[in-house]
């Protein structure tokens, strides 16, 4: 895996995502960081943080991503269903989280656009919730209540 596999692949989750949740990716969901400037009043964020490596086997390594998702809005209701759309769309037909799931693969290109990656899709090859559904947590410094739950995914090419 390259060094730029994950947020590459993070930025193709959360396109994929927002396409199954009905969100506008740069406005309602982003990946790795929100920009003020684009954000709507209830915004999520998909954000990489330390968690288990999925490195088991020599020449069967697969890329691997803790996620948290960060819901903020100035009411509590919006930013709950919001997280609940994100959660969802990490399921299934059959209320499973997703497995073998192909999304389409995104890239920044130099202008800082969404743009399609040459090197081909990614595949979801499992999602394991860690902390449940999405819930309240408190409110950040701007007084928006935030919410979040997280998971494991691991991933690999298509």
């Amino acid at each position: 895996m390259a060094a730029s596999d994950v947020p590459n692949f993070v930025l193709s989750l959360a396109a994929a995502i927002a396409a199954a949740a009905g969100l506008t990716l740069g406005r309602d969901l982003f990946a790795h960081q929100a920009y003020d400037k684009t954000a709507g009043p209830v915004f999520t964020v998909l954000r990489v943080y330390g968690g288990p490596s999925f490195a088991t086997f020599a020449g069967n390594r697969r890329g691997s991503a803790s996620v948290q998702v960060d819901t903020r809005g100035l009411r509590s209701e919006p930013v709950l269903a919001q997280g609940y759309q994100v959660y969802e769309a990490l399921l299934d037909d059959q209320d499973r989280p997703r497995m073998h799931w192909v999304v389409p693969g995104k890239v920044l290109d130099d202008s800082g656009a969404v743009a399609d990656d040459v090197g081909g899709d990614w595949e979801v090859r499992a999602v394991r919730f860690v902390s449940g559904v999405p819930g309240i947590t408190g409110r950040d410094e701007d007084k928006r209540y935030q919410g979040a739950f997280s998971f494991d995914v691991e991933f690999d090419r298509a």
